[in-house]
């Protein structure tokens, strides 16, 4: 993957033997300030996107992703499921956060349109 990479929420994602899905979200490390992960979305909606690492990106253009695992590999990473946020109220996270989140107003996700980082 290229130093800059460009990132669409709904680009179509294709593996080296066929479609897959399509990108719904991105993982981010807050602390590195880097992606780890795309969530794909399986092509014909059939159960949780997938947690795709990002070394398995090939090529992308805004538009389109190009994986290099096949459909069969595709299927077997794990399924990405929205489980925990992190807030300031956990101070053994080993994030050093500073917010206006609480356990009364939970911080909520940004809506990502797109992503790229530069290295």
């Amino acid at each position: 993957m290229a130093d800059t990479t460009p990132f669409r929420i709904g680009a179509e994602a294709t593996c080296v033997d066929g479609k897959c899905g399509q990108l719904t979200r991105v993982v981010l490390d807050p602390v590195a300030r880097t992606l780890t992960h795309l969530v794909i979305e399986p092509k014909d909606s059939a159960g949780p996107g997938r947690l795709v690492p990002v070394d398995l990106v090939e090529t992308a253009t805004i538009d389109h992703i190009h994986l290099r695992c096949d459909t069969a590999t595709f299927a077997t990473l794990s399924p990405a499921e929205e489980t925990h946020f992190l807030t300031d109220a956990e101070p053994d996270s080993g994030y050093a956060v500073k917010s206006r989140c609480t356990a009364a107003t939970p911080c909520m996700p940004a809506t990502v349109k797109s992503v790229a980082f530069r290295d």
